[in-house]
């Protein structure tokens, strides 16, 4: 007769069997302690004018939990970053804390994205954004007093989508005098470049960014910001916004000197290749969380993700994106495996409590002897 006792442990041998093939044999639990380890390249990616440049893209204006988004400050990080994004600026509305935490994972889980801190401050005639700032400027001030207050923290000040929520002469006394750094003209819900010109002529050489103002991770991409930057920094990347090498996307649209819009559109492999690459690196960064994982199939695919920087550096882009490929079909199979071990043993489980069951009920029906 089949015995409850047997049944129980017979269960657990099958539990202890699996503990012990995903620890000792050649698949090995993977360690959270497992760093990623990156290429370098010392030459940018076009060369304009003689001079070379890295071709940077970005957002500057988001949203987060921490104010009226509906994304976490990772959840954005890891959309953008999947999306090929060297940068963003995290802009909740009277806070910075949610692009701290952005900033401190970032940095904490080595993730390949540039964070800037920023607020969207709300004065008493519209909103600015305040880029590169270290603390929460004051809401509800006048414009010049928070323009004053930002450039205190050496930060650079955004009147964000002009002329939605602003006054007219104001707007207008602000790029004239120069208080503001440049202009959000394209916004994820706004074309502003038309209501921006009709305020004042001086804005048709003023700087300007593009940016999805995204409360969601699905928020991110209609509009952003693309600057040829002398280097992969906070500084280099307003250096060339404020010197007018950026080019804005809004859509299908490219906005911008024409020798950078053509340079843009003529890159298009280049843009699959850092979609291709973030995409592989936060498939990376969440295999390392995952609760098992067989440790050479995680060797394998940082060993594909260095190959794909390498040949990405070397602008070899269809072998960087083909690389970047093969680290996310490693990764599925490792899963795949993963989850057909875990059914199984539940699968046997089961039918153990099953035929226990059944066969208890079975002694209790037959008759005595």
């Amino acid at each position: 007769m089949f015995n409850l006792r047997k049944a129980i442990i017979g269960t657990k041998f099958v539990w202890l069997m699996l503990f012990l093939i995903l620890q000792f044999c050649p698949y090995m639990v993977a360690s959270s302690s497992c760093d990623l380890t990156f290429a370098s390249s010392d030459s940018g990616e076009v060369i304009v004018d003689g001079i070379s440049y890295y071709v940077l893209l970005g957002d500057f204006h988001m949203h987060t939990s921490y104010s009226d988004g509906r994304g976490t400050p990772i959840q954005m990080v890891e959309t953008a970053r999947e999306d090929g994004y060297d940068f963003i600026a995290i802009t909740d509305h009277g806070a910075i804390q949610g692009a701290l935490n952005a900033r401190e994972e970032v940095e904490r889980k080595e993730i390949r994205i540039i964070v800037i801190i920023g607020e969207e401050v709300t004065t008493n005639w519209g909103h600015l954004l305040a880029l590169d700032i270290n603390q929460v400027i004051p809401q509800n001030l006048e414009p010049n007093e928070t323009c004053e207050k930002i450039h205190d923290q050496g930060g650079y000040a955004v009147p964000a989508h002009p002329l939605y929520d602003w006054n007219e002469t104001v707007f207008k006394s602000l790029i004239e005098s120069h208080q503001v750094d440049a202009y959000e003209a394209y916004n994820g819900n706004y074309n502003c470049t038309q209501a921006a010109l009709s305020a004042t002529s001086v804005v048709a050489q003023y700087p300007f960014v593009g940016d999805s103002d995204a409360h969601s991770p699905g928020g991110l991409g209609f509009a952003k910001t693309i600057v040829f930057s002398v280097n992969r920094t906070v500084n280099g990347i307003f250096d060339a916004v404020l010197n007018h090498r950026a080019v804005v996307k809004w859509g299908v649209e490219y906005v911008g000197n024409t020798t950078l819009v053509n340079i843009v559109e003529g890159s298009s492999k280049m843009f699959e290749a850092k979609a291709a690459i973030g995409s592989a690196e936060i498939s990376i960064l969440r295999a390392k969380g995952a609760t098992y994982l067989i440790k050479p199939d995680l060797d394998r695919a940082e060993e594909l993700f260095e190959d794909s920087l390498n040949y990405y550096g070397a602008k070899d882009y269809d072998n960087a994106i083909a690389a970047a490929q093969q680290v996310k079909d490693t990764l599925g199979k490792a899963a795949a495996i993963q989850n057909a071990i875990i059914i199984a043993v539940i699968a046997v489980t089961i039918t153990v409590i099953a035929v226990f069951v059944y066969r208890k009920r079975r002694s209790r029906r037959a008759p005595m002897k």
